[in-house]
């Protein structure tokens, strides 16, 4: 089995000093999973089929792990640009955060931690397809890095896979701290940037938000996935975001959720409102060459996440 770069590749760099995991079979322990917290993000995967059942309009795709393991590295390693909206613990502090990093070639740099190379986090995770939606892939990951004596963790993520950009939730479990600080989230969006504003074309972008309810992490952290809407203003080269109708993607229940930021102005492709430190709070950008796709992170409240979506005329 060749080595993967995992989805969790990013965001694992800050925490482990070392590898050490393994792969494990994502649908078996799906169906096996509890309702126990008692052995970690095991329990915390999403039935495949479940969750595209409750989401409407949503289709299965067949792709493997190692498919979606190189498609996830051709966008890490292609990126230039990471946004990381937080790291949150339980029930909402914040035991880091880091935004606007700088990569190349997957290399990384980040002002609170240094510098990180995203090429030399090779993991054996698992990749698991739920659903697409609106040409959209989405799906969970799974990464056990309990045998690292340095910061021994359980990982899952859940996100989705663009041709410029990725994005994600993951979820962290950490069997050696007391709950509730044995969990943590984090938000990214990580990609090829334009770098620039829209001149002409389409005005809007439609895609999927994925989060999780930080006040409901513990024991087993909801799951939550909605709407994405951008529309980019040409007049005074600005945005409006819209993320709205989530869903819980374990119950099928409908999620009160809608948030919306309007007038963010747009600078090199790039916008940004609030801060999370105020607890509402949106940053993305643009990705691809002719402004294909746009992504960011988000918190409204108590809810964190990450958002993509696709231009109406995609070039």
């Amino acid at each position: 089995m060749r080595p993967m770069i995992g989805l969790f590749a990013i965001l694992v760099a800050l925490a482990l000093s070392g590898c050490g995991g393994h792969r494990e079979d994502m649908a078996a322990m799906a169906a096996g999973s509890g309702a126990g917290a008692e052995s970690g993000p095991p329990d915390w995967l999403l039935d495949a089929g479940t969750a595209s059942g409750n989401i409407a309009g949503s289709n299965a795709y067949a792709m493997t792990s190692d498919e979606l393991s190189a498609l996830d590295e051709r966008i890490v390693t292609s990126a230039d640009t990471w946004m990381l909206g937080g790291v949150y613990r339980s029930p909402g502090e914040f035991p880091g955060y880091i935004h606007g990093a700088a990569c190349t070639g997957g290399a990384c740099r980040y002002g609170v931690s240094g510098e990180g190379n995203l090429d030399g986090f090779f993991f054996d995770a698992e990749y698991q397809p739920v659903m697409e939606r609106g040409g959209i892939r989405l799906g969970q990951a799974f990464y056990d890095a309990t045998s690292n004596p340095d910061a021994p963790q359980e990982l899952t993520g859940y996100g989705a896979w663009m041709h410029y950009n990725t994005f994600l939730v993951q979820i962290s479990f950490h069997p050696d701290k007391g709950a509730p600080d044995s969990v943590q989230a984090a938000p990214y969006s990580v990609g090829r940037a334009s770098g620039t504003n829209p001149v002409s074309g389409s005005a809007s972008w439609t895609g999927v938000a994925v989060g999780t309810d930080l006040n409901r992490l513990f024991p087993i952290p909801d799951m939550l996935q909605g709407d994405a809407g951008i529309v980019y203003d040409f007049g005074d080269s600005s945005v409006d975001v819209t993320l709205d109708n989530f869903v819980n993607l374990r119950t099928g229940a409908a999620a009160d959720h809608r948030m919306a930021w309007t007038g963010i102005a747009v600078n090199d492709g790039a916008f940004s409102k609030g801060t999370h430190w105020d607890g509402e709070h949106v940053a993305g950008t643009f990705y691809g060459g002719y402004h294909e796709e746009a992504g960011g992170v988000f918190r409204s409240g108590s809810i964190v996440g990450s958002f993509g979506a696709s231009r109406s005329d995609r070039q």
